[in-house]
């Protein structure tokens, strides 16, 4: 009890007086005599009542104040029986509590001083219930729930009111840290959710992204394609072309060859077989020089082609393939009889044909 509430019941009665106290107790009792002789069986229930409980009379002093509420409040029961009191308890300045306004039976005064924080009791007529937060009890305060019921005689006249208080500050502690943690773990869940959503956003973004490159790359493998079989062909009809130049080529040189050596050879072997002066000698060796000068690429590419054949074995090869016998080449090339068949020997082993009953003649036919 405060040094406040001390001097608050010192101005209700006096003090330091045994003989006034018992006799206000007295007095409080005899106030509430008719109370006490009908509830005798409340009396001997609150005694043992394990429930923080007072009761008050119709003079709104206190009659019974147990034990459960001693230790609740920290106010003994001997210093506020036969007071008006009570209220000291549970608040900072006088006001009524619940029993108060049940005694007085203003149930307007109910609705204005427990606003949001009462209801009618399901179970007790004439009862109400509230829960509510006091500030000045004990040293944090504590939450109470408690219950008011009204009092009445055997002829149903009000005689008083009781009301018990139950200690629930644990349960509003722990509820309070629920509630408290279930708003940070809304707030985490939301945190995270807006994560979760920048992060699906972000991953919608990039697979678009690689959808667009994706197509960009289909679009380009397409076109290096389409490129691809283009210079496909290309490279085909160049090569086409390639193979025909090679051709046209080829069909030239054996023109030319066959050309000089049918239109033009023979007729210079019948001038140098005929009686030539030394002038005219001279010019039948230069027209042979000009003509093997050009028919000597040729003789180059059919060298290259007879197996590297010497540029004589090359001679003696195409007057072959002209169906000349060797006396004939012998006078052509005015070399010995013995010569030539030495380079015919040449030619064959050089064709793979020594040993052979082939024919040198169709076989050198065969490369031109």
């Amino acid at each position: 009890m405060t040094q406040k509430g001390k001097s608050d019941r010192a101005d209700e009665r006096p003090t330091n007086d045994i003989g006034t106290k018992k006799a206000d107790l007295t007095s409080a009792l005899d106030l509430s005599e008719g109370l006490l002789r009908e509830s005798e069986l409340l009396q001997s229930v609150i005694d043992g009542y394990p429930i923080p409980a007072f009761v008050i009379g119709r003079d709104h002093k206190v009659i019974y104040w147990n034990h459960a509420l001693e230790e609740l409040s920290g106010i003994k029961a001997e210093n506020v029986i036969g007071t008006r009191q009570h209220w000291r308890a549970f608040y900072e300045s006088k006001r009524p509590c619940m029993a108060d306004l049940l005694v007085a039976e203003a149930k307007e005064g109910i609705e204005k001083w427990y606003e949001g924080k009462c209801r009618k009791s399901n179970l007790i007529e004439e009862a109400y219930e509230a829960t509510d937060f006091f500030p000045y009890l004990g040293e944090k305060g504590r939450w109470l729930r408690f219950t008011a019921a009204a009092l009445r005689d055997s002829t149903g006249e009000p005689v008083g009111a009781i009301e018990t208080l139950e200690d629930i500050t644990e349960r509003k502690v722990a509820e309070e840290a629920l509630r408290k943690a279930h708003d940070e773990l809304e707030i985490r869940v939301q945190e995270r959710t807006r994560e979760l959503s920048d992060s699906s956003r972000a991953l919608k973004a990039e697979v678009v992204e690689r959808q667009q490159k994706e197509k960009e790359l289909k679009d380009r493998e397409k076109e290096l394609k389409i490129k691809s079989e283009r210079l496909e062909e290309m490279n085909t009809a160049l090569k086409v072309l390639l193979e025909q130049r090679d051709q046209d080529r080829k069909e030239l040189e054996e023109n030319i060859l066959a050309n000089v050596k049918e239109l033009i050879l023979p007729y210079v072997d019948n001038l140098r077989k005929s009686q030539l002066n030394d002038y005219q000698v001279s010019h039948i060796e230069v027209i042979e020089s000009n003509l093997n000068n050009i028919i000597s690429p040729f003789l180059r590419s059919l060298t290259s082609k007879y197996l590297n054949l010497t540029p004589k074995e090359t001679q003696v090869s195409t007057l072959i393939k002209e169906g000349k016998t060797s006396k004939d080449i012998s006078e052509l090339l005015t070399m010995s009889l013995a010569a030539v068949e030495f380079h015919r020997s040449n030619i064959r082993k050089k064709l793979g044909l020594r040993n052979k009953k082939a024919n040198l003649q169709s076989h050198l036919s065969s490369f031109l």
